[in-house]
């Protein structure tokens, strides 16, 4: 619960006025018992703070990974947003408070692998509800590991860091706008290849709500998935 200070601290006016509230469940691997209390309270937009595997993922069937993470789910059990709990807080929250009938719900998902050539294969699929299009941003990193060589010459171990270069200043370019036009949801997919010097690939695809860009510093209010994919 380390961002729940945070949640308290930056939604206090949202509590006063009754706009909010905060209660705690657990429950056994059983979604349907957090739902059950959703809907006996009548909780309009629910924000879960998930935190309960060692391995620091989350409900699977939920499809959210990687690390634990606070998510605003709607009242069906659809996750609607990632939500970084910081100074915009509040702003996110009454933001879905007014606008989420009119926003619909919009999601990401995908998977990324190597191929036999030493490429990356990236495999997106994309929702949109309402059928909007959407602006998918896609970040791609070559990841060069750091070892210990005098104690780990041979890289058992973990790798001391991790540098990050960004493969857009190489001239790489994955982003792109997917239409929807019969139906709510679409694939794309793309190949990462001439990627140099790196132990892994590090991809993260990313959609906002539109209308929602100057909230998050100017990131928006949406959904990601990222995927870190070890090279042969």
């Amino acid at each position: 619960m380390r961002q729940l200070p945070q949640v308290v601290s930056g939604t206090r006016e949202l509590i006063d006025n009754g706009r909010l509230g905060m209660i705690t469940a657990s429950y056994d691997r059983d979604k349907q018992a957090l739902l059950n209390v959703i809907d006996e309270r009548d909780i309009t937009y629910p924000v879960i703070w998930q935190n309960q595997d060692s391995n620091r993922g989350n409900t699977e069937d939920w499809n959210i990974r990687g690390i634990p993470t606070t998510v605003l789910i709607n009242p069906q059990g659809t996750i609607v947003a990632d939500l970084r709990a910081g100074e915009d807080f509040q702003q996110v929250l009454e933001y879905f408070i007014e606008h989420g009938e009119d926003l619909g719900v919009v999601d990401i998902s995908g998977n990324a692998v190597t191929q036999d050539d030493g490429s990356v294969k990236v495999d997106l699929e994309m929702y949109s509800s309402l059928h909007r299009a959407l602006d998918v941003k896609v970040e791609a990193y070559r990841v060069v590991y750091k070892w210990d060589e005098e104690n780990d010459p041979n890289h058992e171990g973990r790798p001391l860091d991790r540098e990050y270069i960004d493969l857009a200043e190489e001239g790489h370019d994955f982003s792109f706008t997917q239409d929807f036009k019969w139906f709510a949801d679409a694939e794309h997919s793309f190949v990462i290849d001439n990627i140099g010097e790196a132990d892994a690939v590090y991809v993260m695809a990313s959609v906002t709500y539109p209308g929602s860009e100057h909230l998050n510093d100017g990131e928006g209010v949406g959904v990601s998935f990222g995927r870190n994919v070890p090279l042969p």
